[in-house]
């Protein structure tokens, strides 16, 4: 059963596409083969659902794109909802188990309740999307711009909300983050995704 929880926490090294499985926290089963993570509370109170990809995302034409497939949603309604974004800390870097990506510096991320947040500003500010609209088997992607620097989400391959700008993507490493907050319980890596625009 790929949600029961891993007693090792076994390092990175040679892994490909995925989840950091040693950056999972103690509120996160992410499965062997780093493509699927779930968060362990059914109620969507408690939060450390925090992942980091395993490696540093890849550039590609349009820039670096990355996406997961909400795969479980918590059936009661929640306050917040899948958190996505990029960020230029190394998994080994980022201290204890954070209660959300906010909290990772240098972090860039759209979801929540309907806001970004801007690790250039430190502040969360209103968005046009709203991630509790994510239905089970729907897709969410992330595009940081080649030029520009800009977060920008794809919902099932739409363009649905620019984010935060002037992220540094030709000067720093980036690493995906995704937050299974409120209603998203569970995710899965898309291996090999293309950004929809190029």
């Amino acid at each position: 059963v790929p949600w029961e929880k891993s007693s090792e926490r076994e390092g990175d090294q040679g892994v490909g596409e995925g989840f950091c499985r040693s950056r999972g926290g103690d509120n996160v089963h992410i499965s062997e083969d780093g493509l699927v993570a779930r968060h362990l509370d059914d109620t969507g109170e408690l939060m450390g659902g925090v992942l980091l990809s395993a490696r540093p995302l890849e550039s590609g034409r349009a820039g670096l794109y990355f996406e997961v497939e909400l795969k479980e949603l918590r059936p009661d309604a929640c306050f917040d909802g899948l958190t996505v974004g990029v960020t230029a800390t190394r998994p080994p870097q980022v201290q204890g188990d954070p209660p959300t990506v906010e909290h990772i510096p240098k972090t860039w991320a759209v979801g929540y309740d309907g806001q970004m947040w801007d690790s250039g500003t430190e502040l969360l500010t209103y968005v046009d999307w709203d991630p509790r609209c994510v239905l089970e088997g729907d897709t969410v992607g992330v595009l940081v711009t080649a030029q520009e620097g800009e977060l920008l989400v794809f919902h099932n391959g739409v363009p649905c909300c620019p984010g935060p700008r002037g992220i540094p993507v030709s000067s720093e490493r980036l690493y995906a983050v995704v937050d299974l907050l409120g209603s998203a319980r569970a995710v899965k890596w898309q291996v090999g995704a293309v950004a929809p625009i190029a």
